[in-house]
């Protein structure tokens, strides 16, 4: 999954909120 949105995992780091809300 990281691979395919390598993007998203940055996301995640600057934003750890933003992992919660997707969820």
């Amino acid at each position: 999954m990281q691979q395919k949105l390598p993007l998203t995992s940055s996301v995640v780091t600057a934003m750890p909120t933003t992992s919660i809300k997707v969820v």
